[in-house]
């Protein structure tokens, strides 16, 4: 299992990003790198404000959605999140 953190690294250098700065800032690059091959996952889990920055890239690696779930009316650290969405790899099914 794998989490997208908020926590920057061991360096205390200023400018360096968190994992969530630097998929905000290029989200199908940053899951491409960090996770490499999506085959090796049977489900992504993420938020609905998210979802339009990867969706090409979860239905290019045969991800369908699953479910989705209520999470909040309101703003919640930077982007309306008001929905989890859960996709499952198509082989999973």
């Amino acid at each position: 299992m794998s989490l997208l953190t908020r926590s920057t690294a061991l360096s205390d250098s200023k400018g360096t990003l968190d994992e969530s700065d630097r998929f905000l800032t290029s989200p199908s690059e940053f899951v491409g790198d960090v996770f490499g091959n999506l085959s090796a996952f049977s489900h992504i889990v993420l938020f609905e404000s998210e979802e339009r920055h990867v969706l090409q890239l979860l239905l290019h690696n045969s991800f369908l959605e699953m479910r989705r779930f209520f999470h909040s009316h309101f703003k919640i650290d930077r982007d309306l999140q008001s929905a989890v969405v859960v996709y499952s790899w198509r082989d999973v099914l």
